[in-house]
């Protein structure tokens, strides 16, 4: 991991990625702090650097019995009752369009049968914009990560919010933060330019 990360983010993934792969992991990172930068690699880099044991290990413990062993093919007398009917749909069936709050206090949507859910500020987003671009992610201008009407989103460099959770400039307002980012977007891209120019 090139840069060292903000100590807020270094303990929530030594609290957290116990029992968790590293992509597991970096997933959960990246949902919890509104970021897309989080790799797997970074995950097994930042475990590797911190001396983090995940107690996975990849195989059932010696002595272990699967507990389907001997089962297979086998229908018990009665048994039937249980199984879904062809077109059963379940009572905890939610509709495409249904919404959830994660447990990491994100607003998901569903999307699509049977069970194919996603960030509702990305579908908001993306509705309106397209698709978002690699390299790019987005912030709640309020901080509110159950705020997703279009005005509260905007789409910022990874690099850049690499920088600001670093320098911790943000705050609770939504118009401040807005010509924060508008500015350390402008000095990224200033910089990026300037190291575009060396290596010319």
């Amino acid at each position: 991991m090139a840069e060292k990360l903000p100590e807020e983010m270094a303990q929530f993934i030594a609290e957290n990625q116990y029992m968790k792969s590293a992509a597991e992991m970096a997933e959960l990172f990246n949902e919890h702090f509104g970021a897309d930068y989080m790799t797997a690699a970074k995950i097994k880099t930042f475990r590797h650097n911190h001396h983090l044991n995940s107690g996975r290990t990849g195989r059932f413990e010696k002595g272990h019995i699967p507990v389907n062993r001997g089962t297979k093919g086998l229908k018990y007398p009665g048994s039937e009752k249980g199984w879904f009917k062809k077109g059963n749909v379940p009572v905890n069936h939610r509709p495409v369009g249904s919404e959830r709050i994660s447990v990491d206090g994100y607003i998901e949507i569903k999307v699509a049968e049977p069970n194919k859910w996603r960030l509702k500020q990305r579908v908001v987003y993306e509705e309106k914009h397209g698709m978002i671009p690699k390299g790019h992610v987005l912030i709640f201008l309020d901080r509110n990560p159950l705020n997703c009407s279009l005005d509260n989103l905007m789409l910022i460099p990874r690099s850049v919010l690499s920088r600001v959770n670093l320098s911790g400039i943000l705050t609770e307002h939504q118009v401040i933060n807005k010509s924060l980012l508008l500015v350390e977007t402008l000095k990224d891209t200033a910089r990026k330019r300037k190291n575009n120019d060396r290596t010319d």
